[in-house]
């Protein structure tokens, strides 16, 4: 099994853009995701204001940095729709002036059944008109997650979407195994892990992972206990612990 992406999710609005930015500048293959809601990060909210200015420090980085966006409620609602949202237009359509690339390459819609409705063709169309970004679907082993990715993927067979295995539905929870990665798209993995744990459930998925591609994402251990207030240091933490994993195991 080989990483290629660590994830770490959830920065807010008291999280500094210039340390976070020295944070990306230190490790490669780390990936800062961040939720996104009307709610939280709509027209007129502090954290609006705040990645404006995170996106404007990645857009121009002389080295290309990796900054995703999690989508949920009504953002998750136009993208399971295929639709994107006139408030993420602006991030969704940004590029880098030295390559056009998207300045946000990764989008995870974080699809639940019982909090937003999902038309697979429309998704696919979606998906298929944009493919210089990557879509991420969350998903875990129910019924109903298995029949949506079923769906997706007999509709377009030719469009890779990526997946991202979290049994507990973003709960934070460690699953009691790890699932195998899906055939023909690309696998990652959440629930749970932090800088404590992050060496064995690796030891976990690599047991189910065999010789593929995948990439791990982490959230609630990265917050200061008791808050929602992202902390760099644990954050790297987690890094430095998943990196000497892949260093111990030759990977």
């Amino acid at each position: 099994m080989k990483i290629s992406t660590i994830t770490c999710s959830d920065p807010r609005e008291d999280t500094s853009v210039d340390k976070l930015i020295e944070f990306m500048n230190e490790f490669s293959d780390v990936e800062i995701a961040v939720q996104a809601s009307e709610a939280k990060i709509g027209m007129g909210t502090p954290r609006r204001v705040w990645f404006d200015e995170l996106l404007h420090a990645v857009r121009n980085n002389p080295r290309r940095l990796n900054l995703a966006m999690h989508v949920n409620m009504e953002y998750c609602e136009k993208f399971s729709n295929g639709e994107i949202p006139a408030d993420l237009a602006p991030w969704f359509f940004a590029v880098r002036s030295d390559d056009m690339q998207p300045v946000i390459k990764r989008w995870q819609i974080n699809y639940s059944g019982s909090k937003c409705s999902i038309n697979p063709y429309r998704v696919m169309g979606m998906m298929g008109k944009y493919l210089d970004h990557e879509f991420i679907m969350q998903h875990n082993s129910t019924n109903a997650s298995n029949m949506v990715l079923q769906r997706l993927q007999k509709i377009g067979t030719w469009i890779k979407f990526s997946v991202l295995y979290d049994a507990s539905g973003g709960a934070g929870k460690l699953p009691t195994q790890w699932h195998a990665p899906y055939a023909h798209y690309k696998t990652g993995y959440s629930g749970g892990l932090g800088a404590e744990n992050i060496a064995m459930q690796l030891d976990n998925i690599a047991t189910v992972a065999g010789d593929r591609i995948v990439w791990i994402d982490a959230e609630g251990k990265l917050k200061i206990p008791g808050t929602k207030t992202f902390d760099i240091a644990r954050a790297r933490e987690y890094v430095l612990a998943a990196n000497q994993w892949i260093k111990k195991s030759g990977r």
